[in-house]
């Protein structure tokens, strides 16, 4: 049974593109099926509201938890080694 269409490609070689704004409607016409997530459905409109709502409370995440271990809590503090290093790569 084939449940994606063929111009999905999934290869970890395949080309990547990363539009900025202004190349962003020629993209999207070009490349329907290329937005995110890729190869999945788009979000409905409540997804989308709560995705929105989400990032525009500046994307508040759970504290870390008691039965994390104990790395892994020291790694989500900010100024942390991890989260350190994690924003100096994103940068």
């Amino acid at each position: 049974m084939k449940v994606l269409p063929d111009a999905l490609r999934f290869s970890l070689d395949r080309s990547q593109s990363c539009p900025n704004l202004g190349e962003f409607d020629a993209y999207e016409r070009d490349h329907p099926l290329g937005g995110m997530p890729y190869g999945l459905p788009g979000l409905d409109e409540r997804e989308h509201g709560v995705l929105t709502r989400w990032l525009a409370a500046g994307s508040p995440g759970d504290a870390p938890t008691a039965a994390m271990p104990a790395r892994w809590r020291a790694s989500c503090r900010p100024g942390s080694s991890f989260s350190t290093a994690a924003r100096t790569r994103s940068s």
